[in-house]
């Protein structure tokens, strides 16, 4: 594998080369030459994929670093789990969306997840050092007491007096009592009083709360800022336990693409949650959280390599099942990434509810919401937002990037708008295509 800085290296080593050796008209090389030159020695020490065209290289955060092949198939993407294991490497787990496959594997020093995309005839192979982070629990570690809890899906309102929109928050009971929450929103005060009451009021023991999961969509001020507020808050310290982090890490070189700053803080942020895993997701990882499971769809590393120019498209898309009912949460997919979830999944994406892409805003699709094809859609805006949204001053459902859930081809029986209220559903009273 080779990217540009190794393959100008190559070719300067090449130059000097064949300058030296030039003598008389001829160029002879020595026959026992070798040349071998990588800035990235992680690929070194792992085989080569064989097949396919290679296209790009590129780096992700903690050093993690992603080969793209194209034109390949299943049997290469196949033989190429065979090399490795007969390189060392373990496995961890596999899955399959659709005709989409992923494997991980696991060495003393690295971690590498396989990606096959059936549509594209395209591998990813992520590679990354052992101990920057956890790696998602296997099914016989999810281990719990299962009180009879009927598992319910709370959406938190985040408009406050002034018509501030901040972001999303949904929380899920699961069968144990315990938690799971997607972002959270805003780390404004009324926001973080208004989060305190609302899980007091799910929680048996209002002190005593276990957050078994919490998954950050993306590094948005609107989506992980409340947790961000609550690390340096002594009665969320006190009172609570988060289990696990789920979200997936920017590097700083597509941040600066963005004139973005280093999420550096936010490593520091975590490392305060004393006993907390902290996971980075990678498509096709499945997380068994008590009574749900949660499959990753995508995140940063299936749109890579193309320069970010916003960071909606580093979301990490999930499908939530629990209680025989599927939900999907998209976070603030941009256009890119929402693309590339369309292309890849087509109707494997199809979920009982959806949580509404960007609020409404950019990023949702016609195509998206058809493949989805939701009976129910819990919608992260404020009201006022909802029916009067911003210029051109026209209300949510004419707009572009959520008609569809308002056409005659939709089934959508119930549409569930944040506002400033809090809304608690039974996840099982949720309409099913089964």
């Amino acid at each position: 594998f080779h990217d540009l800085d190794t393959t100008n290296a190559a070719l300067a080593t090449l130059k000097t080369l064949l300058t030296q050796n030039f003598k008389n008209g001829e160029i002879i090389l020595e026959g026992d030459w070798d040349y071998t030159y990588s800035d990235k020695q992680i690929l070194e020490d792992v085989p080569v994929y064989e097949g396919g065209r290679f296209s790009n290289v590129y780096e992700g955060a903690y050093d993690m670093q992603t080969i793209v092949i194209e034109n390949t198939n299943e049997n290469e993407y196949n033989a190429y789990l065979n090399k490795i294991a007969a390189d060392g490497f373990a496995p961890y787990t596999d899955n399959s969306i659709g005709k989409n496959l992923f494997a991980t594997y696991k060495s003393d020093k690295y971690i590498l997840t396989a990606m096959y995309f059936d549509s594209r005839k395209e591998v990813r192979v992520t590679l990354e050092e052992s101990g920057n982070y956890d790696l998602p629990a296997l099914e016989v570690e999810n281990v719990y007491t299962d009180k009879g809890i009927e598992a319910t899906i709370t959406q938190i309102g985040l408009e406050e007096s002034n018509n501030i929109q901040n972001g999303m928050s949904y929380v899920i009971k699961l069968a144990d009592g315990s938690f799971m929450i997607f972002d959270g929103g805003a780390g404004t005060g009324a926001g973080k009083a208004q989060f305190f009451e609302v899980m007091e009021s799910l929680a048996d023991d209002p002190d005593n709360i276990t957050v078994a999961a919490w998954v950050i969509t993306h590094a948005h001020g609107d989506h992980l800022g409340l947790l961000y507020s609550l690390i340096y808050d002594d009665k969320f310290l006190e009172k609570y336990t988060v289990e696990q982090i789920i979200w997936s890490k920017v590097s700083d070189e597509q941040l600066a693409n963005m004139d973005t700053q280093s999420h550096d803080y936010i490593d520091k942020l975590f490392a305060t949650l004393e006993g907390t895993k902290i996971v980075i997701a990678h498509p096709g990882q499945v997380f068994y959280v008590r009574n749900a499971t949660y499959t990753v769809y995508a995140t940063i590393e299936m749109v890579e390599p193309i320069k970010l120019e916003n960071l909606n498209d580093s979301s990490v898309v999930g499908r939530l099942e629990i209680d025989g009912r599927s939900i999907l949460f998209p976070g603030d997919s941009h256009p890119t990434e929402t693309e590339v979830i369309t292309s890849i999944y087509n109707n494997s994406i199809k979920s009982d509810a959806v949580q509404v892409i960007h609020h409404g805003y950019q990023g949702g699709n016609s195509t998206f919401y058809a493949l989805v094809d939701p009976l129910t859609v819990f919608w992260p805006l404020g009201m006022k937002n909802y029916s009067t949204a911003e210029a051109p001053n026209t209300p949510m459902k004419d707009w572009e990037y959520s008609a569809w859930l308002f056409s005659e081809e939709s089934k959508v029986e119930t549409i569930y708008v944040a506002g400033s209220e809090v809304t608690t559903v039974l996840i099982k009273d949720l309409p099913s295509h089964n």
